[in-house]
């Protein structure tokens, strides 16, 4: 057995080792003990697990559990997980870096797969809805992704789901409908205001090389923090956010 044989069977062996054990994980001594491998050599293989986002590591108890990529096979949402574990960090960095809200959102199944939801921690804040929903029209992650399609896939949804009607009243026809989209794709960002919602909210496409899979990365804030030049300094993170996204993507 070949060396790089070798790691893929002790790798698979500590996965099945996280599988069958307790919900609060497994320690470095019985994963050890129940594959047959020094310490030493559990302990790399875990690491680079945790690393590729196949296993976690509880930071109390040190404990490892299955991670988010290897509880996604046999999903079908293999890919959702690996961009939500790949963006987690630069997501988590650019909501302590503005103290706003921010999500990362994927265009999976005809609907809006919210994979990460970091919530602002200021006294007034910006609730994020994780989870999946169809909010293509009144959401700007969701007018992003929307853009990312071709126009046949826009004609398609329209068909299944109607025009936008009220969620976005430029857009409520066919041909404003097509405009609107055509300046999300020239400019590369949508900046929405809500009537009435006192919520702004700012987004734009992560390209993922590569990948076919449309993502968009957006951030909310109460409009009342608003002030002279600060949504253009906000866009500009997030605009730097999704590169590096992008380049930890790649790199994985």
């Amino acid at each position: 057995m070949s060396e790089l044989v070798r790691s893929v069977h002790r790798a698979l062996k500590l996965l099945e080792a996280l599988d069958s054990g307790a919900s609060s994980g497994v320690s470095l001594a019985s994963a050890s003990a129940a594959t047959g491998m020094k310490p030493p050599t559990a302990h790399n293989l875990l690491s680079t697990l945790v690393h590729l986002g196949y296993a976690e590591q509880d930071e109390e108890s040190r404990h490892y559990r299955l991670g988010s990529r290897a509880l996604a096979l046999g999903t079908g949402k293999a890919l959702l997980a690996r961009i939500g574990h790949v963006g987690r960090e630069p997501v988590e960095q650019l909501a302590r870096a503005t103290g706003e809200t921010v999500v990362l959102a994927v265009d999976w199944d005809d609907r809006r797969h919210s994979v990460l939801c970091v919530e602002s921690r200021q006294a007034l804040s910006v609730r994020a809805d994780p989870g999946v929903d169809e909010h293509f029209y009144d959401t700007a992650t969701g007018r992003v992704l929307l853009s990312l399609r071709s126009a046949a896939e826009i004609t398609g949804f329209v068909r299944r789901h109607g025009l936008p009607g009220t969620a976005w009243p430029e857009a409520a026809s066919p041909e404003c409908l097509r405009l609107c989209v055509q300046r999300i794709r020239e400019r590369g960002e949508v900046v929405l205001v809500k009537s009435g919602s006192h919520i702004r909210a700012l987004a734009v496409p992560v390209v993922l090389p590569g990948e076919e899979v449309r993502v968009s990365l957006g951030l909310f804030y109460p409009t009342v923090r608003d002030a002279a030049g600060r949504t253009e300094c906000l866009l500009e993170h997030v605009r730097d956010t999704a590169a590096a996204i992008a380049s930890a993507f790649e790199r994985m």
